[in-house]
Protein backbone atom coordinates (compact mmCIF):
# COMPACT_ATOMS: atom_id res chain seq x y z
CA UNK A 1 0.00 0.00 0.00
CA UNK A 2 1.44 3.46 -0.37
CA UNK A 3 0.17 6.57 0.70
CA UNK A 4 0.67 10.14 -0.11
CA UNK A 5 -0.21 13.01 2.77
CA UNK A 6 0.73 16.69 2.66
CA UNK A 7 1.92 18.86 5.32
CA UNK A 8 2.14 21.93 6.88
CA UNK A 9 5.59 23.47 6.99
CA UNK A 10 4.44 25.74 10.01
CA UNK A 11 4.26 22.94 12.17
CA UNK A 12 6.54 20.22 10.61
CA UNK A 13 9.96 20.49 8.80
CA UNK A 14 10.77 17.66 6.14
CA UNK A 15 13.99 15.86 7.18
CA UNK A 16 13.77 11.84 5.42
CA UNK A 17 13.96 11.53 2.09
CA UNK A 18 10.18 10.81 1.94
CA UNK A 19 9.43 14.47 2.91
CA UNK A 20 9.52 16.98 0.16
CA UNK A 21 8.92 20.90 -0.04
CA UNK A 22 6.65 21.75 -2.67
CA UNK A 23 6.56 25.45 -1.66
CA UNK A 24 7.45 28.06 -3.76
CA UNK A 25 10.96 27.74 -2.97
CA UNK A 26 10.87 24.09 -5.02
CA UNK A 27 10.43 23.19 -8.90
CA UNK A 28 6.59 22.55 -8.73
CA UNK A 29 6.31 25.72 -5.91
CA UNK A 30 3.01 27.52 -6.78
CA UNK A 31 4.01 30.81 -8.92
CA UNK A 32 0.40 31.96 -8.77
CA UNK A 33 0.28 34.53 -6.00
CA UNK A 34 -3.13 35.08 -3.20
CA UNK A 35 -3.87 38.69 -2.58
CA UNK A 36 -6.81 37.43 -0.52
CA UNK A 37 -8.37 34.42 1.15
CA UNK A 38 -10.86 34.87 -1.26
CA UNK A 39 -8.35 33.97 -4.55
CA UNK A 40 -7.33 30.76 -2.79
CA UNK A 41 -9.59 28.84 -5.51
CA UNK A 42 -8.93 30.59 -8.47
CA UNK A 43 -4.84 30.50 -7.76
CA UNK A 44 -5.42 27.06 -7.11
CA UNK A 45 -7.19 26.73 -10.24
CA UNK A 46 -4.49 28.89 -12.43
CA UNK A 47 -2.10 26.48 -10.69
CA UNK A 48 -3.56 23.02 -12.01
CA UNK A 49 -3.61 24.35 -15.22
CA UNK A 50 0.45 25.47 -14.96
CA UNK A 51 0.92 21.89 -13.61
CA UNK A 52 -0.34 20.11 -16.35
CA UNK A 53 0.56 22.67 -18.83
CA UNK A 54 4.45 21.95 -17.73
CA UNK A 55 3.89 18.49 -17.99
CA UNK A 56 2.62 18.61 -21.61
CA UNK A 57 5.45 20.69 -22.73
CA UNK A 58 7.74 18.58 -21.28
CA UNK A 59 9.66 20.82 -18.71
CA UNK A 60 12.62 18.93 -17.70
CA UNK A 61 12.96 20.36 -14.23
CA UNK A 62 9.40 19.77 -13.38
CA UNK A 63 8.90 16.41 -14.86
CA UNK A 64 12.43 15.32 -13.37
CA UNK A 65 11.26 16.33 -9.89
CA UNK A 66 7.26 14.38 -10.27
CA UNK A 67 9.66 11.03 -11.27
CA UNK A 68 11.68 11.65 -8.29
CA UNK A 69 8.63 11.97 -6.56
CA UNK A 70 7.16 8.78 -7.89
CA UNK A 71 10.70 6.72 -7.39
CA UNK A 72 10.41 8.21 -3.42
CA UNK A 73 6.73 6.84 -3.65
CA UNK A 74 8.20 3.68 -4.99
CA UNK A 75 11.23 3.30 -2.90
CA UNK A 76 9.48 4.35 1.05
CA UNK A 77 5.74 3.31 0.31
CA UNK A 78 5.21 6.70 1.05
CA UNK A 79 5.42 10.31 0.29
CA UNK A 80 4.82 13.29 2.17
CA UNK A 81 4.20 16.89 0.68
CA UNK A 82 5.22 19.96 2.63
CA UNK A 83 3.75 23.94 1.95
CA UNK A 84 2.72 26.09 3.77
CA UNK A 85 -1.01 26.51 3.65
CA UNK A 86 -2.37 22.82 3.80
CA UNK A 87 -4.94 22.25 5.42
CA UNK A 88 -6.19 24.81 3.16
CA UNK A 89 -6.70 23.94 -0.19
CA UNK A 90 -3.21 24.07 -1.68
CA UNK A 91 -1.70 23.36 -4.94
CA UNK A 92 0.30 20.01 -3.21
CA UNK A 93 -3.44 18.78 -3.74
CA UNK A 94 -2.85 18.66 -7.56
CA UNK A 95 0.21 17.28 -7.11
CA UNK A 96 -0.60 14.42 -4.65
CA UNK A 97 -3.71 14.15 -7.29
CA UNK A 98 -1.43 13.54 -10.20
CA UNK A 99 0.41 10.94 -8.31
CA UNK A 100 -2.33 8.99 -7.31
CA UNK A 101 -3.77 8.71 -10.78
CA UNK A 102 -1.21 8.47 -13.10
CA UNK A 103 0.68 5.99 -10.97
CA UNK A 104 -1.69 4.14 -8.58
CA UNK A 105 -5.06 3.66 -10.72
CA UNK A 106 -2.75 2.80 -13.99
CA UNK A 107 -0.70 -0.14 -11.75
CA UNK A 108 2.42 1.01 -11.49
CA UNK A 109 2.60 1.28 -7.70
Amino acid sequence: MYSIEIKNLRYQKPTKEWQVKVDRSSVLGNPFYLKSEYERGIVCENYKRYFYKKIYDGDSAFVNEIERLKTLLLQYGKLELYCWCYPKMCHAQTIKEYLERHYTTKGLL
